[in-house]
């Protein structure tokens, strides 16, 4: 998918804001991955690796927490070396406004 296309995806999808449990699955059709693995982490779980309700985490791709508060302070939690960098992998892609 080019970068064109993600980012009229993302605008659609900016637009028309889902629900806050179907966000990061229209996140990640708008950036082009896979419909059926998308069904099979929000239907069956048998993707999502998250333990914790709430979360999803795609070996590879994404790890996703909801958040209330001060993002860096939750970040700032992760005070494990082996954490930090398993989660510096994903948190380099995070942009802020």
């Amino acid at each position: 998918m080019k970068y064109d296309d993600v980012l009229v995806n993302v605008k659609k999808l900016v637009a028309d804001m889902p629900s806050n449990e179907d966000f990061i699955y229209d996140l990640l059709l708008a950036y082009g991955l896979p419909k059926a693995s998308i069904t099979r982490m929000r239907k069956d779980g048998t993707y999502n690796l998250a333990t914790l309700e709430g979360e999803v985490l795609w070996k590879k791709k994404v790890w996703f927490k909801p958040v209330d508060g001060d993002l860096f302070t939750t970040i700032g939690t992760y005070t494990n070396e082996d954490e930090w960098l398993e989660l510096s992998s994903i948190l380099e892609n995070v942009t802020f406004k």
